[in-house]
C-alpha cells in the first residue's frame, strides 16, 4: 500500500466518523488532551486544506478563517479532495515536511489516522481502519525522529507498547497515547 492510498482511506474515515458529531458533542473531550471534538475536527479540516494549499502552489491559510463551522464534515471531504488531487501530482510525496527526515505525505497521514481516532473515541464510533493502513503508518513512524515536534508539545513523550500489541495501539503509543 502507498501513502496516497492510506491517506485516502484515513481520511474518508475521519470524514465518515466526523459526521455522527451534533452540536452536543463538540465539546466533548478527546484523547487529544487539549482539543474537543471541534477543536479536533477544525484541526483536521484547517490541515488538509493547508496540505492542500501547498501542494498546488497557494500560500496555505492556517487560521480557519473559512472553515464553516456549522459542516466540518463536509469541509474536511472537500479539503480532503482538493489535498487527494495535489497528493497525485509529480513529486507531491517527495515532499519534505517541517519535521526532519519526514515527508510531507507522512505526516499528513499521521495526523488522519491518530486525529481520526481521537474523533471516533470522543464520538463513541467504531475506528476501523483497514490493518494495512494502520501497519503502513506505524512503519513510518516507529522510528521516526520525533524530537522537535515532542519539543514543541506536537506529540507526547512515546509510551512503551508492547510489540505483541495491535498495530494501532503500537502507533498511538508512538505520539504518546493509549487507544480507547
Amino acid at each position: 500500500m502507498q501513502v496516497y492510498e492510506a491517506l485516502g482511506r484515513a481520511l474518508d474515515l475521519a470524514t465518515r466518523v466526523l459526521e455522527h458529531a451534533r452540536p452536543a458533542t463538540w465539546g466533548r473531550p478527546t484523547p487529544c488532551a487539549e482539543w474537543d471534538v471541534r477543536a479536533v475536527a477544525r484541526h483536521l479540516v484547517v490541515g488538509a486544506d493547508a496540505f492542500a494549499d501547498v501542494l498546488l502552489g497557494r500560500p496555505p491559510d492556517l487560521t480557519g478563517a473559512a472553515v464553516d463551522d456549522t459542516d466540518l464534515a463536509g469541509a474536511l471531504l472537500r479539503a480532503s479532495a482538493r489535498g487527494l488531487v495535489g497528493w497525485a501530482g509529480p513529486g507531491a510525496l517527495q515532499r519534505r515536511s517541517g519535521v526532519p527526515g519526514v515527508p510531507l505525505a507522512d505526516l499528513h497521514l499521521l495526523e488522519a489516522v491518530v486525529h481520526g481516532h481521537d474523533l471516533a473515541v470522543a464520538l463513541r464510533r467504531p475506528y476501523d481502519l483497514d490493518d494495512e493502513a494502520v501497519e503502513l503508518t506505524l512503519q513510518l513512524f516507529q522510528n521516526a525522529p520525533l524530537d522537535r515536534p515532542r519539543a514543541a508539545g506536537d506529540f507526547a513523550p512515546q509510551l512503551r507498547v508492547g510489540p505483541a500489541r495491535p498495530a494501532l495501539e503500537q502507533l498511538l503509543g508512538v505520539v504518546g497515547r493509549r487507544s480507547g
